[in-house]
């Protein structure tokens, strides 16, 4: 579901309140019905917000930062440098070439 669909919901939960299953990768929260929401973290990533209950017709927001939930999953050599990095690493280029 996108996040500009309006979609009825039995309630609105923080990402932080639910619980990571790394098997599953993906992340619950307990259902009124006694199953628990799951939405997969590849749907986070992807800016959808709602989480479904498999064994009801009960569904969930999730709240969060897209932004800051994409960071998580940056590699440390994709992050962009500082100006300070930048330049200790143009010095230590500079002494091994030296």
């Amino acid at each position: 579901m996108s996040t500009s669909e309006v979609v009825a919901v039995h309630e609105e939960v923080k990402l932080s309140e639910m619980e990571f299953d790394e098997e599953l990768e993906g992340y619950l929260y307990d259902c009124p019905c006694g199953d628990e929401f799951y939405i997969s973290t590849e749907d986070l990533k992807k800016g959808l917000n709602i989480a479904e209950c498999p064994s009801c017709s009960l569904k969930l927001r999730v709240l969060f930062n897209l932004e800051e939930f994409l960071k998580q999953f940056i590699k440390e050599s994709d992050k962009p440098q500082s100006n300070n990095d930048f330049q200790q690493n143009q010095q230590q280029k500079l002494i091994t070439v030296q």
